[in-house]
């Protein structure tokens, strides 16, 4: 699943970077945080936030902040239990061509592919 905002066009990027806010509703979010096999955790509330991109050559750039409220199981009892989730992204990313691989020696953590001149950071999320 994709979150259309979340579809960037990397060639039409300003040169000071894109701020994007981040208001997006539990229902949109759940698909996208179900992980191997485990249940997905009840977000009870949006997830709000801003997150900059800009653009380095064949890089991509992303830093923010964003928090969320879940319902998940105490680390104590088990119980279900609501606590807000918040994360910061700070992240370099390499852009390549679909089906195009990484030479091992390279050093970030992931890539996008751009497909039709654009990069779904959804699954960043």
């Amino acid at each position: 699943m994709s979150i259309p905002e979340l579809l960037v066009a990397v060639d039409s990027l300003p040169a000071e970077g894109l701020d994007l806010p981040l208001n997006f509703e539990p229902e949109r979010l759940q698909a996208l945080v179900t992980a191997d096999g485990q249940p997905a955790p009840a977000i009870i509330s949006p997830l709000t936030g801003r997150l900059t991109i800009s653009r380095n050559g064949d890089r991509l750039m992303l830093k923010g902040a964003f928090e969320v409220t879940a319902e998940i199981p105490c680390d104590r009892c088990l119980a279900e239990t609501q606590a807000v989730l918040s994360g910061r992204i700070d992240e370099v990313l390499e852009l390549t061509a679909p089906g195009q691989t990484l030479d091992e020696s390279d050093e970030n953590d992931g890539a996008l592919a751009i497909v039709d001149g654009r990069v779904d950071l959804s699954e960043l999320m």
